[in-house]
């Protein structure tokens, strides 16, 4: 409403009389009503205007005008009403401005929670490798996924025979999985390389081994080296759970320097990965 300071006369009544209408429009309502010729300065002006007044008045209805379902709040949306006019706003705002088509696979639940369609959107793949349905289990402990099921897969779990640590080269001997070596002072079974451990496990733990896929390999994994050499090829090491060249500064592969046996595991694709292409053991004799 007006601040301005009417003149105690009949005029002064009238525009006191459309400012308060004026005011009435702004808070809501559907029955709007001004003299467009505007009231004369008389008793018959102001009755006139008070009857406007009134009749504006009317229309005033709880919640912005209007009447239908409500708008919940917290929604977002909702009126801005001026005279017979209803204006919709809303103070919901798009991260992206992208707007998902029918069967994009994404979608709201409960209008609160994003959701995604697995089947639509990842077509049964995590991360390219496809799982066959019904025949493998996905089991999640944190950031490792285990694969489970009755596909052959290069990837398997087993129970450690003692500590094994990521990266290490294993084996089995008399049926249980230890750490592997190509020295000529252990026991020939430790020779065969079965896989590569993919996490760390303690004696009795559970511990990941990929037989035939690329793998992570640390400093400490290989022998004379703190890293893989891209394109060279690797071999069991005499040293317990490491890799080596077949040449290095500590020596090369062969029976005078403690080997007993030549085995090849596989090549490097990185400094830190190593494609297994293991190849049966050669055992050295004199």
């Amino acid at each position: 409403m007006s601040n301005t300071n009417y003149s105690q006369s009949f005029e002064g009544i009238i525009d006191a009389l459309t400012d308060v209408i004026f005011t009435v429009s702004g808070v809501g309502t559907t029955s709007f009503t001004l003299s467009s010729q505007g009231y004369p300065s008389n008793f018959a002006g102001v009755v006139q205007a008070i009857t406007d007044l009134n009749y504006t008045l009317s229309g005033v209805t709880g919640g912005g005008g209007g009447g239908g379902t409500p708008i919940a709040a917290g929604s977002g949306i909702y009126l801005t009403t001026s005279g017979a006019v209803s204006i919709i706003n809303s103070a919901i705002t798009s991260a992206s401005g992208t707007v998902f088509s029918a069967g994009s696979g994404l979608y709201l639940v409960n209008s609160t929670e994003f959701n995604i369609n697995y089947d639509s959107v990842f077509q049964n793949s995590v991360s390219g490798h496809v799982l066959a349905a019904g025949s493998n289990t996905v089991l999640s402990s944190g950031n490792v996924l285990t694969v489970s099921g009755t596909d052959i897969s290069s990837v398997r779990t087993y129970v450690a025979a003692e500590s094994i640590a990521s990266g290490q080269p294993v084996t089995f001997d008399a049926g249980a999985l230890v750490v592997a070596s190509a020295a000529s002072g252990v026991s020939s079974s430790r020779h065969n390389v079965f896989g590569f451990a993919v996490d760390a496990a303690a004696a009795s733990g559970t511990v990941t081994i990929n037989s035939d896929n690329i793998v992570t390999v640390y400093g400490s994994n290989i022998t004379a080296d703190a890293q893989l050499t891209p394109g060279d090829s690797y071999y069991l090491s005499k040293f317990s759970g490491q890799l080596t060249k077949y040449t290095t500064t500590s020596g090369a592969i062969s029976l005078a320097d403690g080997y007993g046996a030549l085995v090849y595991v596989g090549r490097a694709l990185s400094q830190n990965q190593l494609e297994v292409e293991i190849q049966p053991k050669i055992i050295l004799t004199e």
